[in-house]
């Protein structure tokens, strides 16, 4: 089969499993023909999730094989309780950029898959892989930029901006019987406190179930 009918036929697989993806993803998956303006997100979904089903039956097996090398390794590092494979992930990611180069030719090679050699590395110092990631920081890339005004004390200039507006809220909608919210940040975007009147609400596109006595112990951080 022609590669322009191989990149059609996984844009067609991922379309379909689209209305499949809960709302824990920010984003649902879309033609792969849109590669070049995918969010990091959606890459990521695409490394973890999506990618071990779609890839299966388009890609030769020596190249789903080399994929899933990666899957393995990411979940294994980024989970909590998996420290004993981290060994393993380790030989995993060694075999998978050093088969990458024989694979793809040596232009495909990037610094990005050099650096992958060095995750292991981050696991022991940090943790699993989500202790260090820059995920929960994807949205305030561009603020930055409008908090400069001048080009002296640029560092100082971003901190008074975020400290003035690190305010607590309090909102009470008892009268409409709805909820209650305190001690939400702006900036952080985490729910601290919550009194829910109803069995399910969405926060900031994620789904949260509440049960019984209507009250919720954590929710996920965004």
């Amino acid at each position: 089969m022609h590669l322009a009918c191989l990149v059609k036929q996984l844009s067609s697989c991922l379309n379909k499993i689209h209305n499949c993806i809960t709302n824990d993803f920010v984003r649902k998956p879309r033609g792969i023909e849109e590669y070049l303006i995918h969010k990091a997100t959606e890459l990521r979904q695409l490394l973890l999730y999506t990618g071990s089903v779609v890839f299966k039956d388009i890609f030769s097996d020596e190249c789903y094989q080399h994929c899933m090398t990666l899957n393995i390794a990411m979940k294994i590092l980024l989970k909590t309780d998996h420290s004993k494979y981290v060994g393993y992930a380790a030989k995993l990611l060694d075999y998978f950029v050093k088969t990458f180069e024989k694979m793809y030719e040596s232009y495909f090679v990037s610094h990005n898959v050099h650096s992958l050699l060095y995750l292991v590395d981050d696991y022991a110092k940090y943790g699993p892989l989500n202790n260090c990631s820059c995920f929960p920081f994807e949205h305030y890339m561009k603020k930055p930029d409008c908090f400069i005004l001048t080009s002296e004390g640029e560092i100082v200039q971003i901190i008074d901006i975020l400290s003035n507006s690190s305010v607590i809220v309090g909102k009470s909608f008892d009268n409409k019987n709805i909820y209650v919210v305190n001690n939400l940040s702006e900036n952080s975007k985490e729910w601290h406190v919550l009194d829910i009147r109803k069995k399910k609400i969405m926060i900031f596109n994620m789904d949260v179930c509440f049960t019984g006595d209507n009250t919720v112990a954590a929710v996920p951080k965004f």
